[in-house]
């Protein structure tokens, strides 16, 4: 499903850089251009952020960024 692709993606981003996939925020555009909602991929998010930590993977969140709370770049 469409959901189940967006958090493989969410899961591999945050194996492959090591960001934490929650830095990515509720205003992340993917998710909405999926059609998705800014809760369900801001949900998706935290599973991510939860697989990863479970598996012993070292997450950071990039210095001086902070998840944003809306969309400024994103149309839904």
């Amino acid at each position: 499903s469409t959901y189940g692709y967006y958090l493989e993606a969410l899961v591999v981003f945050g194996n492959v850089t090591g960001v934490d996939p929650v830095a990515l925020g509720r205003g992340e555009c993917s998710g909405l251009e999926l059609g998705m909602s800014r809760g369900q991929a801001q949900a998706l998010q935290q599973v991510a952020h939860d697989e990863l930590a479970s598996a012993g993977v070292s997450l950071r969140m990039p210095a001086g960024i902070t998840p944003p709370r809306r969309a400024s770049a994103c149309r839904r």
